[in-house]
């Protein structure tokens, strides 16, 4: 297994399978922040295997997995002599609409892989919110209180599902304001981490803190985005498919479920 060093590898690695004109099939798509920081921290690897790329983010317990084929059979193919050749716990990503994914679920069913966790897209229309009396107990997140989000998100989170971000990509959310959180004695008791661009307000992570939940703090923390998302057309997020009291909630600040899932798989 080859460490990568560069994003100017990965790009190689996706143009190499691109120019092979025998398809193109993949679940990995480059972010030059986030990927920077795992180059840094040595923790990204690349397999090849039969006509299939694996770009592997190691961890101590479990790798995530990313794969760049030129065709499902390939893939199937190369995935078994992958997970045969290394005995570790694999999380692979498959994001889709329902009928994209169907045959690639199969493809990992057929190589021993199953279903850890399931999530389905929600998306809402921006609807103009404007600032009241709550914001003030609202701050945005230092780059300093990146650890302690860090630490929480570890803490509460599971990491095989979640890809919990590193502090060095918790601390560029904070340098963008990108960061909401909630404090009492100032320690985080709640935060919202976000991605925003021009037309889109992508929710990333969100959080209260179990002892202080019934406190209102969470529609605090939502109501705050939205002013964040005024200048945006939609915002998305992720829910676990399964969790009907949460995707009811979501319905209640005006989401809606769209064809459009993220079905994590294991080989564990």
């Amino acid at each position: 297994m080859k460490q990568i060093e560069s994003i100017e590898q990965l790009q190689t690695i996706l143009v190499e399978v691109r120019q092979r004109h025998q398809g193109y099939v993949s679940n990995f798509y480059l972010d030059p922040i986030k990927h920077s920081v795992w180059i840094k921290n040595n923790d990204l690897f690349q397999e090849v295997e039969g006509f299939s790329v694996f770009i592997v983010r190691k961890s101590e317990l479990f790798w995530n997995v990313f794969y760049v084929t030129t065709d499902l059979n390939s893939l199937e193919k190369d995935l078994k002599e992958m997970t045969s050749k290394y005995n570790v716990k694999m999380m692979f990503d498959i994001v889709g609409r329902k009928e994209q994914c169907a045959p690639i679920i199969e493809k990992f069913s057929n190589c021993g892989f199953h279903e850890s966790v399931s999530l389905v897209r929600m998306t809402r229309l921006t609807e103009p919110v404007y600032a009241d009396e709550t914001f003030s107990q609202v701050s945005t997140a230092t780059k300093k209180q990146a650890s302690e989000i860090h630490s929480l998100l570890h803490k509460y989170f599971v990491a095989e599902n979640e890809q919990i971000p590193y502090i060095e990509e918790l601390e560029t959310y904070a340098e963008l304001g990108h960061i909401l959180v909630y404090l009492e004695n100032n320690t985080i008791i709640g935060f919202q981490i976000y991605e925003k661009n021009a037309t889109t307000l992508y929710w990333r992570y969100w959080f209260v803190h179990p002892d202080h939940r019934e406190k209102h703090i969470g529609s605090i923390l939502w109501h705050r985005l939205f002013f964040e998302a005024n200048t945006t057309k939609r915002q998305l997020l992720w829910v676990i498919l399964t969790n009907e009291n949460a995707k009811k909630r979501q319905e209640h600040y005006g989401f809606h479920e769209e064809n459009m899932y993220d079905y994590v798989l294991t080989n564990k």
